[in-house]
């Protein structure tokens, strides 16, 4: 639902750019699904017992668990993050996390990998 959601916005904005120009729409487009490429291309995580690696469309992030402050799941992914506390600088250092249909199995792994008190 996101997916199309992010497409959907994707293509009127584009149509607003076009007014401007062919060019702009074209540019600005490519550049939304660039910056939007997790909802359209694959991500792989691997978990082991040093940490978490999530190879993303454009990048690989690793996020050893140690380094793991908190953690938040819901039904349609998930974040792990270095700080103790929200801040707008998450994104910059955590790592966000995708499910398929292998949630239960991955939140179990998670779990079992988390530092003490971190929840």
């Amino acid at each position: 639902r996101r997916a199309i959601l992010a497409a959907a916005v994707i293509l009127g904005i584009a149509a607003l750019l076009w007014t401007i120009g062919p060019l702009e729409a074209i540019g600005g487009t490519i550049l939304m699904v660039v910056m939007l490429n997790v909802f359209f291309l694959t991500s792989r995580f691997t978990i082991d017992d040093e940490g978490i690696t999530a190879r993303y469309p454009l990048r690989r992030l690793h996020l050893c668990w140690s380094d793991v402050r908190r953690c938040f799941v819901d039904s349609d992914g998930g974040f792990l993050s270095r700080r103790h506390r929200p801040s707008l600088l998450d994104t910059l250092s955590g790592m966000n996390l995708y499910f398929s249909d292998r949630r239960d199995e991955v939140v179990a792994a998670i779990y079992d990998h988390l530092p003490e008190g971190v929840a």
